[in-house]
């Protein structure tokens, strides 16, 4: 196996959400509930609000308008990683319509296609990869980002309606240091930039000790230049 290889296999898959973050769900929910909503925060929650049992069954999804920034970001998690996956919440009781729905919307509106379109309400079952590698998620939602954090993954909490890509760039063109995985047999040192293995160990604090010594030439390095 050539060394290319083995970077690809480690590499982070980047996952993004679509409502709120490629597409605009507090428009659609205006439009059905005749409201002037400005952001999602002041949105009812779903489980109490009647507007929601309005669209279920609908081509709701399929319908949002684009936001002006999905296709830059796009173009961004491009650049840096190759390719991207989706990965998007249904609506409740909803889920076979919706994926049909978000799928339509994404052959409408996205070129290129994403890799992987992953319509799920828990999405933090796929913030690691088999080997351990932490995946990245681009989401609006603080609940879903701390769900996927908690589970070893990258979140990156971003809504396309009030944040700047800039914010976004700056994450995934930083060094985003290292991340503790705890995996069978100990815990494992994970590049958070490139997603490479830098050990396992069998103890958390022999971890967090090679951590340690990574920062330590990485910045004796940075001083030398």
């Amino acid at each position: 196996m050539r060394f290319s290889e083995i970077v690809q296999k480690n590499q982070p898959e980047v996952y993004l959400d679509m409502d709120g973050v490629l597409a605009d769900f507090v428009y659609g929910y205006n439009k059905v509930a005749g409201t002037d909503i400005k952001s999602q925060w002041d949105l009812p929650k779903a489980k109490q609000d009647p507007v929601f049992a309005k669209i279920v069954g609908t081509d709701f999804f399929q319908t949002l308008p684009k936001f002006p920034s999905a296709d830059k970001l796009v173009d961004l998690v491009i650049q840096k990683f190759g390719h991207y996956n989706i990965c998007s919440s249904p609506l409740r009781n909803d889920h076979e319509n919706s994926e049909k729905h978000k799928t339509i919307w994404l052959q409408k509106h996205l070129d290129p296609q994403p890799k992987n379109i992953i319509i799920t309400p828990r999405k933090e079952k796929y913030a690691l990869q088999a080997d351990g590698t932490p995946n990245i998620l681009i989401d609006d939602k603080a609940e879903n980002i701390q769900r996927w954090q908690a589970r070893g993954g990258i979140g990156i909490l971003y809504n396309a309606a009030v944040d700047s890509l800039d914010n976004v760039a700056q994450v995934l063109n930083s060094d985003l240091s290292e991340h503790i995985v705890k995996v069978k047999g100990g815990y494992r040192l994970i590049s958070k930039k490139s997603g490479r293995n830098l050990g396992t160990y069998p103890t958390k604090a022999g971890a967090k000790k090679r951590e340690g010594q990574v920062q330590y030439f990485k910045h004796k390095g940075m001083a030398a230049r």
